[in-house]
């Protein structure tokens, strides 16, 4: 699965935090504020990540904390996760298509896609059972 990161920091910014975190090494591509004219709102910055990724803008997801990176998400055509205290500010969960407290709350889509993490999220797909299967560890 492409990843990006888009964000309204730096460069250094960016890459120290995604190092210390460790998931600089799983990103496809990193979006800073040196990389666009206009920042968030606009949606330049996802718009961008997009064309990197070699996807359309509707076919991603964006998980935001902030209004102008919710709105800049919507501008841009994806689907929005409101996430952290934008999920619990009801202002900005209604610029989302969702709202999740923390990201293990959020589904998982792609080959990390899980019966459980769909539970977790309280989605499934159609047509299969609520409860989630049995799996091997690892595969979550």
């Amino acid at each position: 699965m492409a990843l990006a990161v888009v964000t309204s920091g730096g460069p250094t910014y960016a890459d120290d935090h995604l190092t210390r975190w460790g998931i600089a090494g799983h990103l496809t591509t990193v979006v800073t504020a040196e990389d666009v004219l206009h920042g968030k709102p606009d949606p330049e910055g996802y718009l961008l990540a997009c064309r990197r990724l070699g996807v359309a803008a509707g076919e991603a997801v964006v998980f935001e904390d902030s209004a102008a990176g919710l709105h800049a998400g919507r501008r841009a055509g994806a689907r929005c996760f409101a996430v952290g205290q934008a999920a619990r500010t009801p202002g900005l969960r209604r610029l989302a298509d969702h709202a999740v407290q923390d990201l293990a709350q959020a589904p998982v889509v792609g080959p990390a896609d899980t019966d459980a993490s769909r539970h977790r999220a309280g989605t499934r797909v159609p047509g299969q059972s609520a409860a989630p299967s049995p799996r091997p560890a690892g595969t979550w």
